[in-house]
């Protein structure tokens, strides 16, 4: 009597084994990187494997309210693929997961904060700092006019 357990358990077998199959495929495509292809690729990837040496990135959440849609079984792919790129976010990965942060919850982090990255350099304000800096100068001297 091999009834509703074992077909949960099949279930759940074979969507385990086509989600590998699926990161095996996309962890040889080269095109898998979020920087390929963009037209600031070398800024982007810089700024992204930069993430990778600062333990907060992966451990905070994003901010609360902040709507961030995260798909772990599409985004798994394209972790793989930045591994290939960065050993630093390998290792922290291993000192991070399972012993501090959750699988998903570790490249939910991380790729919000990829995200952000991108969104900056497709709003052109990537590595522009001393816009930023102007700007927030002006800002204050004509907030702060006695």
């Amino acid at each position: 009597m091999l009834d509703k357990s074992d077909k949960s358990i099949l279930g759940e077998f074979s969507k385990e084994q086509e989600a590998f199959i699926k990161n095996q495929q996309g962890a040889g495509g080269a095109g898998a990187c979020p920087w390929t292809g963009h037209a600031n690729e070398a800024k982007i990837k810089e700024e992204i494997l930069s993430l990778s040496a600062d333990r907060r990135n992966f451990v905070r959440a994003p901010p609360a309210g902040v709507e961030f849609d995260f798909d772990y079984d599409s985004s798994y792919p394209v972790a793989l693929a930045i591994m290939n790129d960065d050993k630093e976010l390998e290792k922290m990965r291993f000192e991070l997961v399972p012993k501090i942060i959750t699988e998903e919850s570790f490249w939910r982090n991380y790729f919000y904060r990829v995200s952000l990255i991108c969104q900056a350099a497709d709003l052109g304000t990537l590595g522009d700092n001393n816009e930023f800096v102007k700007r927030g100068a002006s800002e204050d001297t004509e907030g702060n006019v006695h």
